[in-house]
């Protein structure tokens, strides 16, 4: 992985061919500022992946014979005093 510079009127001036070209190639973009760093542009490790919302909850539900029925005898949750 390499590290290259370039000054903030390139980067803004090429901005999307930049970021396609850091995309490609996994290089450090370093933008500087009348010679002074400022900025750090880099490739993230690895595209995070969103897993969507539906579905995502398929197989963790418990499966029951009377859904209805209560989960456990009132005496134990002391609800008859």
């Amino acid at each position: 992985m390499k590290t290259r510079q370039v000054g903030s009127a390139e980067f803004r001036d090429h901005c999307l061919e930049l970021i396609a070209e850091i995309n490609e190639t996994r290089d450090t973009l370093i933008i500087t500022q009348s010679g002074k760093p400022v900025a750090s542009l880099a490739p993230l490790s690895e595209p995070s992946r969103r897993r969507s919302f539906l579905g995502a909850l398929k197989g963790s539900v418990i499966h029951y014979d009377d859904p209805e029925a209560p989960a456990i005898d009132a005496d134990a949750w002391n609800a008859n005093r």
